[in-house]
């Protein structure tokens, strides 16, 4: 009789954990661990990568008859998300789980071989020989790596800082036909293409993240040597502040929603969003400082009268006059247009 496929035996299996079906990729991660291939899974977080090893025992359960001895180890440096997944597993029927420090009890029952999954961090998996020589003569047949800080740091800097697990405390004896370099070579080659890929990709979501925070800004334009005020958030709590701060020069436009601003001749100049920005409509307009500058640079240089009064008509500051729109509600009355307060 044909063993049954993962397909069939995900129908009875997956009602265990409370979900219906798997996604893609992890049916694809489960796939690899049922047939005894390395995989190596970058995905984001809340995407649901510990799903697919703890299928994997439940599984091959269903598929093998000599795997009720079977064990699954995991690598993992944060104690609270291995206490979180413990409990969560041990609502599994037929299924235990475990990490080694909770207690002297739960350490003896994992070295019995009465643990299915079995949780350790990186530095009790390495630092006990004893440990290791216990977990040796365990049946495991899949080391899992979780959250660990070799994907972290290879994904920023391209390379490993740390060996693999098998590597650092050997693999079971059930597996002859290892090649540490071969495994070295495979691991090194995946990481770099891991990395490759998220570093293609990552220009591609800082443009995605800047259109959707561009998409809701207020459509303003201001030109330089034109007054603005700035909106201040500190300036709130404080008794009587609007919050609005100035009036402030605008110095230069650096993009479409990044001016340059400064607010006295003697202050430094500040780099502002476009949304914290709005029109001085003030009738008296205070010192333009520049343009003040440019027009004695201008009388110095030049002894013609007809030509500063020139520079000074080129240099006129530019007043913001904004349209009043005629609106109307959605059953058609017409709204007068409000009066524009400037503080």
């Amino acid at each position: 009789m044909a063993a049954p496929s993962v397909e069939d035996v995900l129908i009875h299996v997956l009602p265990n954990f409370g979900i219906d079906s798997l996604k893609t990729e992890q049916k694809l991660i489960l796939e690899c661990l049922v047939s005894k291939q390395n995989c190596v899974a970058v995905l984001p977080t809340g995407f649901g990568k510990s799903l697919p090893f703890q299928l994997y025992l439940p599984v091959v359960r269903e598929i093998s008859e000599n795997s009720s001895d079977w064990k699954v180890l995991v690598c993992c440096p944060l104690v609270a998300l291995m206490q979180d997944q413990v409990e969560k597993l041990s609502h599994i029927a037929n299924l235990s789980a475990a990490y080694k420090g909770s207690s002297s009890q739960i350490d003896d029952n994992i070295k019995d071989g009465l643990i299915d999954i079995i949780y350790a961090s990186p530095e009790t998996l390495v630092g006990d020989p004893e440990w290791r020589n216990c977990l040796q003569k365990l049946n495991i047949k899949v080391i899992v790596i979780d959250e660990f800080h070799t994907i972290a740091i290879c994904l920023m800097l391209g390379r490993e800082i740390r060996c693999p697990v098998d590597l650092m405390f050997g693999l079971p004896n059930t597996v002859n036909d290892f090649c540490q370099i071969e495994y070295v070579e495979w691991v090194k080659n995946t990481m770099r293409e891991a990395y490759k890929n998220v570093y293609d990709h990552s220009g591609q979501a800082a443009q995605r993240q800047k259109l959707y925070y561009d998409r809701g800004l207020k459509v303003r334009k201001f030109e330089p040597n034109c007054w603005v005020w700035r909106w201040y958030p500190p300036k709130v709590n404080q008794t009587l502040g609007l919050g609005w701060t100035g009036p402030y020069l605008v110095i230069e436009k650096i993009t479409d929603v990044t001016y340059k601003i400064q607010k006295s001749e003697q202050t430094k100049s500040i780099m502002v969003h476009v949304d914290h920005l709005k029109p001085y409509l003030g009738r008296n307009e205070p010192n333009n400082w520049v343009l003040n500058n440019t027009l004695n640079i201008s009388h110095q240089s030049d002894e013609s009268l007809n030509l500063d009064m020139s520079v000074g008509q080129a240099l006129t500051p530019v007043v913001y006059t904004p349209e009043r729109q005629i609106t109307k509600t959605r059953i058609g009355r017409t709204v007068r247009p409000r009066d524009i307060y400037s503080p």
